[in-house]
């Protein structure tokens, strides 16, 4: 394993030509939850990947058919926050790219749903709740927790991903597919299951935020086309 470190377009494009990938998976994001700008966030979650992209296109020495790029998307409507709004945009960014030279690229968007697991983002609502709990916190405060949520553990999400990159082959130039458990619980569940399984005392306080404005009441993926991959 190689470790490529590059910031300006110019070094990303130099990366990946020396790196010269077959497929290239991209997680990196910002969630805009940590004092984060606009800026920072649209460069996190479009322009990064954009110039991946980019440098996939202008490989002209490559004589080996499309390098495939597995892209972690939301399952979020854009109108929802400064993160889906970008990451929105660039899968369709993607798509569109992907569409125009299928000789180069190919682009799937796994449309992750509610990943957890260890070493997750701390600002995360699973990860936040869970070390709430872990550390016996007095009070935790809470939406009422009617959201309906699609929980997969990231274990199942690797696997889900090795087997896209295994059929690749099997997916159009741009395409799209759904990665999650297929079953949706609410907030309120997880969280009542994460202070159980923890044994703490600490008050849960269903109500005490309000939703945020265009807040998904359900998410959930369709599972048939990934059990149909094996």
């Amino acid at each position: 394993m190689r470790v490529l470190r590059a910031s300006t377009p110019a070094e990303i494009a130099a990366a990946v030509r020396e790196a010269a990938p077959d497929a290239i998976v991209h997680t990196a994001c910002s969630y805009g939850r940590q004092g984060e700008t606009p800026l920072h966030v649209m460069n996190a979650n479009l322009v990064l990947g954009t110039a991946l992209l980019q440098a996939v296109l202008d490989d002209a020495t490559r004589d080996t058919g499309p390098v495939t790029f597995l892209n972690t998307g939301t399952v979020l409507a854009p109108d929802v926050s400064l993160y889906a709004l970008s990451k929105t945009q660039f899968s369709a960014w993607g798509a569109a790219l992907a569409a125009q030279s299928p000789q180069q690229l190919r682009f799937i968007d796994l449309r992750l749903q509610q990943m957890y697991g260890p070493g997750d983002d701390r600002s995360k609502f699973t990860t936040h709740v869970i070390e709430a709990c872990r550390r016996d916190e007095p009070r935790l405060a809470l939406t009422a927790g009617e959201q309906r949520r699609d929980f997969i553990h990231i274990d199942d999400v690797v696997q889900a991903y090795d087997c896209v990159l295994a059929q690749r082959g099997n997916f159009q130039a741009s395409d799209a597919i759904d990665v999650g458990s297929g079953e949706a619980v609410t907030m309120r569940s997880f969280v009542e299951l994460a202070k159980q399984v923890t044994g703490a005392s600490t008050v849960l306080d269903f109500g005490a935020v309000p939703y945020r404005p265009n807040e998904a009441m359900l998410c959930v993926a369709n599972t048939s086309r990934l059990h149909d991959l094996g």
